[in-house]
C-alpha cells in the first residue's frame, strides 16, 4: 500500500500471514515474543486482529504486579523490571489501550517513581551480566513519550514533529 509496488505488497502479505497464523501462536516462547506479536498484530491490521489483540492485552495485563510494573518473564511471578514495564506500556498503547486505562496509569506511575537522579532509569537486579542503563531508559522514555505526546503534535514520532518526507 505504502509504495504502490506489487512486490512490496506481496512481501507485506507474507509477513502478515506469518505473524497472524496459528503456527506463529505455537512458536511463542517468551514475554518478548508476546509483546512483539501484539505490536505486529496492531501494526498489520488492528481491525482484523481485534480479537487476538483483546485476548492478548487482557492476558498481559493480568501479569501486572501490584506496584504497577511487570516482571521480565511471563513464566513465573517476580519483581517488576523497568525495561519490561516500559516495553509493555508502549506495546499496550500501540495496541489501542487508552492512556487513562487503570493498568496503564499504574504502570506510568511506576516508571516515573523509578527514574534515577541522573535522569535515566537503571535496574541492577535483572538477569543480565552487563548492565548499562540503556535498555531501561530506552523503554521508559518510549512509553512516557507515547503516553504524553506534545499537545500540538500530530502523534508522530517522539515529539510529534513534522511528518517524514515522501518516499521516492
Amino acid at each position: 500500500r505504502r509504495t504502490g509496488r506489487e512486490d512490496d505488497a506481496r512481501a507485506a502479505a507474507d509477513v502478515a500471514s506469518l505473524a497472524t497464523g496459528r503456527a506463529a501462536d505455537r512458536r511463542v516462547e517468551s514475554l518478548q515474543d508476546r509483546i512483539h506479536r501484539l505490536v505486529a498484530w496492531s501494526l498489520i491490521d488492528r481491525e482484523a486482529n481485534a480479537n487476538k489483540i483483546r485476548r492478548e492485552t487482557g492476558a498481559l495485563m493480568a501479569l501486572q504486579n501490584p506496584d504497577g510494573g511487570w516482571h521480565e518473564s511471563d513464566a513465573q511471578p517476580g519483581p517488576s523490571a523497568v525495561y519490561a514495564t516500559g516495553q509493555l506500556v508502549d506495546a499496550l498503547l500501540e495496541a489501542g489501550l487508552p492512556r487513562d486505562h487503570p493498568a496503564i496509569d499504574k504502570a506510568l506511575k511506576y516508571l516515573l517513581s523509578t527514574q534515577q537522579d541522573f535522569g535515566g532509569w537503571f535496574q541492577p537486579d535483572t538477569h543480565e551480566e552487563f548492565r548499562p542503563p540503556m535498555r531501561e531508559t530506552r523503554w521508559a522514555v518510549a512509553a512516557l513519550a507515547r503516553a504524553f505526546p506534545r499537545p500540538d503534535s500530530s502523534g508522530r514520532g517522539w515529539g510529534g514533529g513534522p511528518p517524514p518526507p515522501p518516499r521516492p
